[in-house]
């Protein structure tokens, strides 16, 4: 192949990693804010639950078919 063609090929190549990057890096830092939301909310369901005198929510117990 002639070498103007494998240095277009590269670039490409690269621009499409860099772009792909990005993309990831936005992924990981919406993954993390919903993660704490979830935890967040989960939190408060909890409290709510053990206010309103039920047992608590999320707990990290076993279910009873264990």
């Amino acid at each position: 192949m002639d070498s103007i063609i494998i240095e277009e090929k590269l670039s490409h190549i690269m621009k499409s990693l860099d772009e792909l990057s990005d993309i990831v890096a936005k992924h990981e830092t919406t993954i993390s804010l919903s993660a704490s939301r979830i935890e967040k909310l989960m939190s408060t369901l909890a409290e709510k639950e053990l206010e309103s005198g039920g047992a608590a929510y999320f707990q990290d117990d076993k279910p009873p078919h264990y």
